[in-house]
């Protein structure tokens, strides 16, 4: 079922609470914005009384969940629209969440798209290697940080093999 109003929604779900409708209010961009609760990262919070005890929930997982059944824990809800106070069900979609990090606007979001390290060299095929971590890591600087520990290693024991006094004197 594709929701495609409020109204026709709101006929088809007549177990969602009418209190639960009142705090959605639908905006002139397809957004149904929630005017009650939010949590401190923005996402619409609703307390479902028909539980013992009272349950705290994420507003749009509640609707979605009505509207389309449970789905697997493996997957988040990505809010389409960008707009976490949004509950509309047609501004949500199941993703992973590597997908879902990857959408948004995070310094990780950034780093999972970066084509190049900031030094310049391609982060692809043989010039990558991942971390445990999943972080990737540009080959050619990793080397490049190896030989400078090696040589600040070898100053630091009065092992160098004179290569830094020859450069010395040719300048």
């Amino acid at each position: 079922m594709t929701p495609s109003s409020l109204a026709d929604l709101q006929a088809k779900l007549p177990h969602v609470p009418q209190r639960f409708w009142k705090f959605v209010q639908p905006t002139g961009n397809g957004c149904w914005l929630w005017k009650s609760e939010l949590n401190w990262k923005g996402y619409a919070s609703f307390y479902l009384r028909t539980t013992k005890p009272v349950v705290r929930m994420m507003a749009y997982k509640y609707l979605y969940v009505q509207i389309f059944g449970q789905y697997p824990d493996s997957l988040q809800l990505d809010h389409l629209c960008r707009n976490r106070a949004c509950v509309n069900p047609a501004h949500l979609e199941l993703v992973t969440a590597r997908e879902n990090v990857r959408r948004g606007n995070s310094r990780v979001a950034e780093n999972m798209t970066k084509t190049r390290c900031i030094r310049g060299h391609l982060l692809s095929g043989q010039n990558v290697s991942m971390r445990k971590s999943g972080w990737r890591r540009c080959k050619k600087c990793e080397c490049e940080r190896a030989r400078r520990r090696r040589l600040a290693a070898a100053i630091r024991k009065g092992e160098t093999d004179g290569q830094e006094n020859q450069a010395d004197q040719q300048t």
